[in-house]
């Protein structure tokens, strides 16, 4: 989730979405057996993206040489949010990996406008780019999976930064 999905936004779009995740321990500042005493959680629950990630580090400021672009993220219930529009809610364009010489894994669907597209595993950057350029209109790209998505920048610097 984390390394593929953020190459991934790094080139084809400056925000990613995070997944719901789901704990079976609550995390606090003091040692504990992961349920606190006293409270009526049950597991597993839908925890909080703080609970896995450091959000301090995810949002710091980092050298963009070093690490790459900047890439921000929401949380899972964006779309749940009311004060986003039913026009971003519904502008989905729906992204399957596939192998290449498979048959009707070319990167283009029939027409933009079908909402689905079957994607080259492994794409790098560049084709990411031109893919996703005749796509533009959409406002959320959700892939089927992250693995094994992203084949590489087209800089070759980039590929050897660390970048999430």
């Amino acid at each position: 989730m984390g390394r593929p999905s953020s190459r991934l936004a790094a080139a084809s779009s400056p925000y990613r979405i995070m997944p719901s995740l789901w704990c079976r321990f609550d995390r606090m500042w003091y040692g504990h057996n992961g349920k606190l005493d006293g409270t009526k959680t049950h597991q597993p629950f839908l925890c909080p993206l703080d609970h896995v990630f450091d959000i301090d580090q995810m949002l710091a400021e980092l050298d963009n040489l070093e690490f790459g672009p900047g890439i921000g993220f929401w949380a899972y219930s964006f779309l749940e949010n009311p004060l986003v529009t039913h026009e971003v809610k519904t502008s989905v364009l729906k992204v399957e990996l596939c192998n290449e010489h498979s048959n009707g894994c070319s990167g283009q669907a029939m027409s933009p406008s079908s909402g689905f597209l079957k994607l080259p595993k492994n794409s790098t950057e560049n084709r990411l780019i031109t893919t996703f350029d005749a796509y533009k209109d959409y406002k959320i790209l959700q892939f089927s999976t992250a693995e094994d998505a992203f084949g590489g920048f087209s800089d070759v610097v980039c590929n050897s930064h660390r970048i999430f």
